[in-house]
C-alpha cells in the first residue's frame, strides 16, 4: 500500500481494502467449503470424536494481541498510527516478558533468512530501475499503447502475461 501510494499516488485505507478483501474471502472460503465437502463427503475418519477444546493463557493472550491489532488497524489512522506500526507491535508484543507467546531463539532458527535477502534485495532493485528511469523504458518496451486500448479483457489479458512474463524473467 505504501508503495502504491509513494509511487503511483493511489492511497488505500482500511475500510476501502476490506470492502474488497472480505467478499473476496467469504467467496473463497465458501468455494472451499463446497469443494471439501463435495469431495470428502464419503471418506470416514477413523478414531474421529469431538472433544472440547478450551483456550490457554498462550491462546488467550495471542487472541487479545490479535483483537487489540484489528482494533488500531481499523482506528489508527484516527489516532495516527500507520498499519506498518500497528503490526510491528503487534509482532513485538508476541517475544514481550510476561506475554512471551513465541520463543525468540526458535523463530530465528526457523526463519529463511536467503529468502528475506532474495525478497529485500529484489524490492531494492526495483526501487533503483524505477528511480533512475529503467522501469519506465522497460514498461513503454513492453507495455504496447495500442493494445492496451483495445477492448477491456484483451488489455487485461495482456496486462496479466504481461506482468507474468516480467515475473519470471526478473525472478
Amino acid at each position: 500500500v505504501s508503495y502504491l501510494k509513494d509511487y503511483g499516488g493511489v492511497s488505500i485505507g482500511f475500510f476501502q481494502w476490506m470492502r474488497i478483501g472480505i467478499p473476496i474471502s467469504f467467496s473463497l472460503l465458501a468455494v472451499g467449503w463446497w469443494i471439501l465437502t463435495r469431495k470428502m463427503h464419503h471418506i470416514e475418519v477413523q478414531g474421529w470424536e469431538r472433544q472440547n477444546i478450551s483456550l490457554g493463557k498462550r491462546e488467550k493472550k495471542l487472541l487479545a494481541i490479535f483483537v487489540l491489532a484489528i482494533i488500531f488497524w481499523i482506528c489508527g489512522e484516527q489516532i495516527g498510527v500507520s498499519s506498518h506500526q500497528v503490526a510491528l507491535l503487534a509482532a513485538l508484543a508476541l517475544f514481550l516478558p510476561g506475554i512471551q507467546i513465541v520463543d525468540w531463539k526458535n523463530v530465528i532458527s526457523s526463519i529463511s533468512w536467503d529468502s528475506i535477502i532474495l525478497i529485500c534485495s529484489g524490492i531494492l532493485l526495483g526501487e533503483l530501475l524505477y528511480r533512475y528511469g529503467v522501469a519506465e523504458s522497460i514498461a513503454e518496451f513492453i507495455f504496447v499503447k495500442s493494445l492496451l486500448q483495445m477492448h477491456p479483457f484483451v488489455s487485461s489479458a495482456y496486462i496479466v502475461l504481461s506482468v507474468s512474463l516480467l515475473k519470471v524473467l526478473f525472478s
